[in-house]
This record gives C-alpha cells, structure tokens and sequence, in this order.
C-alpha cells in the first residue's frame, strides 16, 4: 500500500485518494469493499506511528474518515479529536477543521448526540476563521443543513441547503447539496401530518394544503437535480436511491390529499354532540396501525423501506413496529415502539442547546405519540404518562432547570438575552425566506432578507466567540431536569387537593387524563384533530372580534361536552389546573359552557394552567402566600386612561409601589423586578407574528419609543417572583410547535423562574380590563385567594356585571395554581 522510503506527504495523498476510491466504489455499486478499507486502514495507522505531527494529524484525520465510513463511530471520533490536537499544535488550520466537521458527522449520524455535534461544528466555524475558503463555506452550509434537520429546525436547514448550493464548487459537492436541501423540503412537507404548511402564496388561494404540495414539489426538483448529477458521475447506486426517494413522494403527496379529504369530512355535521351520551369515550388506545385497511400493501412498503429487523434509528425501529402492528403481532411491535423512543429519549436529551432556546425535535414526533397509546393499551401507565410528557415543552422545562442550577450573574443572564435574541431575530428573517421560497417565488427583498440574515449570523458568531459567552453555555450544558413521573404526580395532585386534566391530541381522539387526590382515569375522547380545530378556530374568532360579535355558544357548547363534561363528577374541587397540548394551547376552557346548564365553566371550577406535568407538580408543591403588597410598573398615559393602578392603591388591603415606566433603563426594571416578589406591568403589549420572542411590552411611546423584548426579559432574575401579572395586550399569546414546544413573554417568564404568571390572551378593553384587575388584587389581599381562585372572582364579577362575551372578561390565563 506505500512505500516507507516515501514522501510522507505524497504517501498521505496516495492514501488518501485510496480512501475516495473507496468511497466512489460504494457510491457506484453499494458494496462495502472491508478487506480493502483494512489495508488503507492499516497504511494509514503505520503512517500514523512514523511520522511527524503535521503528517499524523493528515493520517489521523484520514483514519477517522475511513472509520466513521465503516459506522464505527465511537473510534472514529476519539481519532477525530486526536487529529484535532495534534493539528491545533501544528496550527494547521484546515486539518483541524475538517476533522471538527467529521466528529459532527460521526456524532449526528452514529451516537445522535446532537449536543455534541453541535459544539464540534462550533469549533470547526472557529477553526475557519473570518474568511473561511470556498470549500469550507460549502462544508459550513452543507453540515449546517444537516445538523439543523436532525434538530427539527428546517427553515433554517432549508437555508443552509440552498446557501451550500451556491457555494459548491464541485459535481460531488452538488450532489450532496441538492439530496440534503430534498431532504428537509420533504421533512417539511412530512410536517403537514400534524400542521399545515404556510408559505407565501397560502393566503391567496383556497387550498390549505397548498403549500405542503409545493414542498413536495420542490423536494422532487433537487431530487431530481441530484439523480441527474449521480448519473454524470457513474454513482449508480446512489443514482437509484436518490430515485428511489423522489419516488417515494408520490406517496407524500397521496397522503396530503388523504388528509385534506379527511378535514372536508370532519369539518361538516359529524361532531356536534351537545350531551355527554353523544359523545364516544372509551380505553380504545391504538395508534392506529392495527386500524388500517389494506394492511398487506402497506407492510409490503414498509419491508420495502425497512427490509431488516436490526437498526438503530429511531424512524425505522417505529416503521418496523407498524409493520408488527399491522400483522397482529402486538408484543413485538411495542418492543420495536419501546426501543425507538429509548433512542429518541437519548437523542432529545442530546439537543439542549441554549442558543435554539432549548430543544426541538419536530419530525419523530408521531413515535413518542404511538408508544404512549399503545402503552396505554397495554395498561403500562406509567411508562405511557413519561412518553406523553417527553413531547411536552420538554425544552422549556431543560432550560428552567438549567438557569435556576446555574446561578447566573446579572451579566450572565444580559449575554444569554442577547444570544437567545439573535436566535429568534435570526429565525424571523429566515421564516419569511423560508415562506418564499417553498412558495417558488424569487421576491425583490430576497437580496436585502440574505443580507440581513448574514448580518446576524455574523453578530451570532462574533458574540459566541467571546469568552464569557463560553463559559455561560458551559455554565448551562448539563442541568439536572427530573421529569414528573405518574407517582409523582399523583403524589403532588392529593397533597394540593387540586385535580388536574392533562390532555394530548391525536389524529382521530384526544386523550384526557384526569387525575384528582382520590381518583385518577385516563380516556380517549373520539374528536379527530381537524374537527377540534375547526371549533377551537369558530370560537376563537367570535371572542376576537373585540366583543362586536354574537360569542359562538355552539363551540362553546360542544367543546365543553368532548372536553369536560364527560370527566365532570370527578370534578368535586373548586378549581382545576389543565395541561393542554396541540391546538389546545390557546384555547380559554374558562369561556367552554355546559349545554345542560348554560354555565361558563369559569362560573363552577376556578381555572389555572401549566405548561408540562412537571411545570404543574412545581407549582402545586409551592405555598400559597398572601399577597399584601406589590410593585407596579406603569405607563402613565394607560393610567390616565384606565385608572388601573389607582384602583389597585385604593384597595385598603394591599400596599401599591408605583413607578412610572418613562424614567426608567431596562436595566433599571430588571432590577426592580428582581427586588420584588410581585410585579404588576401595565405596558401596551404587542405580538410579533415573525417570531414570538420579538413581542414586546413597551417602555415607552413618545418621544422616543422604547421596548423590551420577550427575549430580553431572560436578563431578569425570575427566581424570587412569586406572581407576575402583565396587564399588557396579547401577553399569553405564543407559537406553538409539533413538539409542543411554545415561545413568547410567558415562554420567558416561565423559563425564568417566576412561580405564577397572569397575562392576557388578546387585545382586551382598557376599562373593562382595569375592573377585572380590581377584583382579581381585592381577592388576592383580602381574601387570600390564589391567584387561580382570584382569577375566578373577577371573571365571575364581569359574567355578572354583563355584557358576557368572554371577550370582556377570559382573557387573563394563569399560570401556576
């Protein structure tokens, strides 16, 4: 294989085209040739054990390369981080980039540590400097889109796709950039199996499924662009897979029309049921695979895409238990659904990363929902309630704990501000590319939207250059999270005496757990998810009309029969809290009537929410205490027009310390919220619809306006805060994603460390509010209320006062007990 007598460096370059070699063979016939990756193997380590550090470095990263390729991850990476030593000490720059970007690579495909793969991809963008070589922005790009894929944050994939297209200077290159950006334009079009896409053209036709169908189009033309480069380069095996996947969208696009129909179907008369006897509840868990017709065809295309029952990825596992599933083989088919979600356990607990607010993975979603139904089945509850929560704000959760152990300084927690703020900036602009580009549209602020995108990535890479910033995300990298399991749960349930309903929407029931201290039951609900949300959307829309619309009672009615009524005389207490999940999220159960008796549900149950069970056993493990006093910060032009505070300060039982919000730095409020338990905000509050962390409460208006981001409100110490109260428009409103996964202020409030939080869902009427919030601090100070029960007094007040359109009295949500 070499010569010993040799030029070291020309051996390193035989050697190394050896190993392309290799590699063409495979991408040519699909055949591992192993005897002949020994040898090279072999060379490459004696190279290794003669040479100089510079030469080691090249055979080190050359011997990695070949293990990675031969799926031994684990050696591949300790040779990887030998060749990064060794190449930092030889300042040899492009060998210790390129073995950075192969440790990312043997660590998102081979140990899916996702957290790992991300720091060394990290140092590679260090070790390439400011003025990175074509081919390393092309490697940048390429890897980017697949890191951010395997994350679940596929805008941001889809960009980076398309920045490795025009950075590739090679037909090799190409390829892999055209089958990456394929790639995640067909995960996003496998999104639309639980939400539809939106893109720039989907509010000017009458197909709501439209944009999906262009995903999938567009996913085709860069299969398609990839199949013809495979062709040019005699890659035949890998010419027939990329076909192979271009085929397989045929079947996408089958599965979107199924689904549109389906939606037609749900929408119109079928579920309606105003009394409890109408509506189907029953321990009926399955998945659904064992439901299917035309079982035999489509195990035939699953053995098809999954021919063995050996593998370690979590997709195929799930595809392998379906294919058990539909042949009736139960106990194997859990087993395959068991050993999935272990693998996506490990792979979720990999992905905590504070600059992507936490951790998302968007497209595995239905494996974790799967096992927890048919653990369900099986009566392994336990097991089933962990599943279920491992899909619920588990990000949020990650990052509470992370802070809350991590003792930040004040400065700690301004440069976490700031790197969660590029994070959010950065995914607003992209949306909107993003938007356009699955829509096939070349916008004229397509040139100036990449600019600015580039900007802030440059912003992003110069603060996590800094050392501080180093150190805080070492700070943070490995809380302690304990997720709530049933026992603990129940344990915290009848210790509070508060019953709590905690639900999870699937395709064809929602599931409904009711656990109260002396009882607990879990069922579905038959209500598919498109007939929920078209009632969740009707009611919605008559509340947000600003109360000059008739309230729709039908919705309320019939979403209080599926959702409630059928668990009501379990419901002994005066007051509940409910963990929603899916488009549950933004619905107001308080406004939700009872068609027997015409009452809100407001007006018998006091109503608090929490984001996760575990958010929940925090909150009702915590003392409620009195209170007495609270300082409010305050516009003076809303006061002048609603009287809020005066209103406050005239109540005989709590002592109001008002400052006026024009006089004062952002810093200047951190600080007071940080010496105060209890903050009231009466700021105007504004939504932003690009990205939910750019919503802001203002500071001020005139002369000069001055706001604070929801991302900005992380520089606040949230600890010691026992209740935070925003008076500010559209405070609870949020984004939501697959896996459940919620940003805006409470996002950052709760993340924060606050015990319980009030903020309001809309657009709310300044007098009407002001009185709502009299009531709400009467109860909170002289009569001890919980911030929930207090919440119920003021509802109830404004029910009685009239007129009874919740959207005059249900926009306040609280969070907490």
């Amino acid at each position: 294989m070499s010569n010993s007598h040799a030029n070291p460096s020309e051996t390193v370059k035989n050697l190394r085209k050896a190993r392309e070699a290799y590699i063409d063979h495979f991408r040519a016939t699909g055949e591992q040739q192993l005897a002949r990756a020994r040898e090279i193997e072999s060379a490459l380590q004696r190279l290794v054990n003669q040479s100089d550090a510079n030469i080691r470095a090249q055979a080190l990263f050359e011997l990695a390369t070949l293990q990675r390729l031969t799926n031994r991850f684990d050696p591949a990476i300790a040779t990887f981080q030998q060749a990064v030593r060794l190449a930092r000490q030889t300042q040899n720059k492009a060998v210790e980039f390129n073995a950075c970007i192969g440790i990312a690579r043997a660590h998102a495909y081979g140990t899916r540590n996702h957290g790992a793969a991300a720091a060394a991809f990290d140092q590679a963008v260090h070790a390439a400097g400011e003025h990175p070589t074509e081919k390393q922005q092309y490697d940048l790009a390429d890897y980017n889109a697949q890191l951010n894929a395997g994350r679940g944050e596929l805008g941001a994939a889809l960009l980076s796709g398309l920045d490795a297209i025009q950075f590739a200077q090679s037909q090799s290159d190409l390829y892999y950039a055209h089958l990456d950006t394929g790639d995640v334009l067909q995960k996003l079009a496998e999104s639309c199996d639980y939400r539809k896409l939106i893109d720039a053209k989907s509010f000017d036709e009458q197909d709501p499924y439209g944009a999906c169908r262009r995903a999938v189009e567009a996913a085709g033309r860069h299969y398609s662009e990839a199949e013809k480069i495979a062709q040019i380069l005699g890659w035949r095996f890998l010419q027939n897979q990329t076909a192979g996947f271009n085929k397989r969208l045929d079947m996408r696009l089958m599965l979107i029309g199924q689904k549109a129909s389906f939606e037609k179907i749900s929408q119109y008369g079928v579920f309606q049921a105003q009394r409890p006897e109408d509506v189907l509840v029953n321990d009926k868990f399955e998945a659904g695979a064992s439901t299917l017709s035309g079982n035999a065809m489509l195990q035939a295309l699953i053995g098809m895409v999954v021919p063995g029952a050996e593998s370690d990825d979590p997709r195929s596992l799930y595809l392998l238990g379906l294919k058990a599933d539909l042949a009736g083989d139960a106990e194997t088919a859990l087993k395959f659904f068991q050993q999935a979600s272990q693998l996506l356990r490990e792979e979720r607990a990999s992905l905590f990363d504070i600059r992507q607010r936490g951790t998302v993975l968007e497209n595995r979603v239905e494996i974790i929902r799967d096992l927890a139904t048919r653990l369900l089945s099986f009566n392994q509850y336990n097991d089933a309630f962990v599943a279920f929560e491992s899909m619920r704000s588990y990000g949020l959760g990650v990052l509470s704990t992370a802070i809350e152990q991590a003792r930040l300084t004040p400065a700690e927690r301004r440069v976490l501000s700031d790197l969660v703020g590029l994070s959010s900036q950065l995914s607003a602009k992209e949306n909107l590319l993003v938007e356009a580009t699955i829509a096939g549209m070349d916008s004229d602020h397509t040139a100036e939207r990449l600019n600015a995108i580039s900007a802030l990535r440059g912003q992003q890479a110069d603060l996590l250059r800094q050392p501080e910033t180093t150190r805080i995300i070492e700070k943070l990298s490995d809380p302690k999270l304990v997720m709530a399991d049933l026992k603990t749960f129940r344990h915290a349930v009848k210790k509070a005496g508060i019953p709590v309903l905690l639900y999870w929407v699937t395709h064809t029931n929602v599931i409904v757990w009711l656990v109260t201290p002396d009882h607990d039951d879990v069922k579905a609900v038959f209500l598919p998810e498109v007939a929920l949300t078209d009632k969740i959307q009707k009611l919605s829309q008559s509340i947000g009309d600003a109360g000059h619309s008739a309230f729709d009672t039908r919705s309320a009615w019939e979403l209080h029969t599926y959702l409630v009524k059928p668990f009501m005389t379990h419901l002994k207490q005066k007051q509940i809290l409910i963990i929603p999940q899916g488009v549950l999220v933004g619905l107001p159960f308080e406004a939700l009537i009872d068609a027997q008796t015409g009452r809100f549900l407001i007006e018998d149950v006091a109503v608090s929410y929490a984001p996760s069970a575990t958010f929940a056993v925090n909150a009702l493990e915590r003392e409620v205490l009195p209170v007495k006093a609270i300082s409010a910060l305050y516009d003076p032009m809303i006061e002048n027009e609603t009287k809020e505070i005066s209103k406050m300060g005239a109540l005989s039982d709590l002592e109001v310390n008002a400052v006026a919000s024009a006089a004062l730095s952002k810093d200047d409020i951190f600080n007071l919220i940080e010496r105060n338990a209890n903050m009231h905000i009466l700021l105007h509050g504004q939504y932003s619809t690009e990205d939910p962390l750019q919503s802001t409460i203002e500071i001020t208006a005139m002369p000069v306006r001055r706001s604070i981001t929801a991302a900005e409100l992380l520089s606040a110490d949230w600890g010691k805060t026992r209740l935070a109260v925003f008076s500010s428009c559209e405070g609870a409103r949020v984004q939501t994603r697959i896996s459940n996964e919620f940003s805006g202020i409470s996002w950052a409030v709760l993340a924060g460390g606050a015990d319980n939080l009030v903020l309001s869902r809309w657009r709310v009427r300044a007098e009407s509010h002001a009185d709502w919030m009299e009531t709400f601090y009467r109860s909170l100070a002289s009569k001890n209320r919980s911030p929930a029960l207090a919440a119920a007094d003021a509802m109830r007040m404004m029910i009685q006062k009239g007129p009874s359109n919740p959207f005059f009295w249900a926009g306040p949500q609280v969070f907490g007990k």
